[in-house]
């Protein structure tokens, strides 16, 4: 899983005043994203046409989710946040 760290880059921590770290990483794991597209193709053709396209979106989905979290690396107080493509 690919993160991406920037050190002191978010606000205050809440607690303990102190620059908060912002860690960007996939939300899914690749090989997981691969395989419900794989499964998804397998499902297109064998399977059902409409599930079969959803299942492939998913994995879509899925390989190009990301996360990015707010950490604070003296009391350990964190939170998910909703930021856009952070630039190392």
């Amino acid at each position: 899983m690919r993160t991406v760290l920037a050190r002191g880059a978010g606000a205050k921590c809440k607690q303990c005043d102190t620059a908060m770290d912002i860690i960007q990483a996939d939300k899914f794991d690749k090989k997981w994203a691969y395989g419900t597209i794989a499964f998804g193709a397998l499902f297109t053709l064998f399977g059902g046409l409409f599930l079969g396209i959803i299942i492939v979106v998913a994995g879509i989905y899925m390989a190009g989710a990301k996360e990015t979290i707010s950490c604070c690396t003296r009391c350990g107080y964190y939170f998910k946040t909703r930021y856009g493509d952070l630039d190392p």
